[in-house]
């Protein structure tokens, strides 16, 4: 009994030191907001280890032709101890210069997701940004389909930090 005792104030004392150094599992589900990219980032749980994303972007793209867009919407699943995988897409409207004719673009991402031991700060590293110009419907097959424009070529990466957003207490 002594042994069995022993045993579990060791391993509570190592679970103890280990969240005290950062070492503890940071349910990433809230909101997050740019500090590198002009973005608000909502995330909910769908399931366990996976979530829903959606990405709002604070910026005007009709100057540079897309008069519509939508948000980025995608999902995210943990991936062990390495951080989290997710996918993302968002669609637009583009409208050439000097032309009426609109035509639908959907864009991808693939991003690799760490968030610090603290829980406060997240980044996103982007290694796949694509598009599919113009968008098909029932042809393009997000993340299947080859896309069209590879904004990323060479292995190119973007990388994003977003802080956490103070809960209430």
């Amino acid at each position: 009994m002594k042994k069995i005792v022993g045993m579990f104030a060791v391993l509570m004392l190592g679970a103890t030191l280990l969240a005290a150094a950062g070492w503890k599992h940071c349910d990433p589900s809230g909101t997050w907001y740019g500090v590198t990219a002009p973005y608000l980032l909502t995330i909910t749980p769908k399931g366990e280890d996976s979530y829903t994303l959606v990405f709002q972007a604070v910026y005007d793209l009709a100057p540079y032709g897309y008069p519509v867009d939508t948000n980025w919407s995608g999902s995210m699943v943990q991936r062990g101890n390495k951080g989290f995988e997710s996918r993302s897409l968002a669609m637009f409207i583009f409208v050439p210069e000097g032309s009426t004719e609109e035509i639908v673009e959907m864009d991808i991402v693939h991003s690799v997701v760490q968030i610090a031991p603290n829980c406060e700060e997240l980044t996103q590293t982007i290694d796949v940004f694509g598009a599919y110009f113009p968008y098909v419907p029932g042809e393009t097959v997000p993340f299947v389909t080859p896309v069209d424009v590879d904004a990323l070529p060479g292995g190119e990466t973007i990388v994003e930090i977003y802080a956490r957003m103070k809960e209430l207490e």
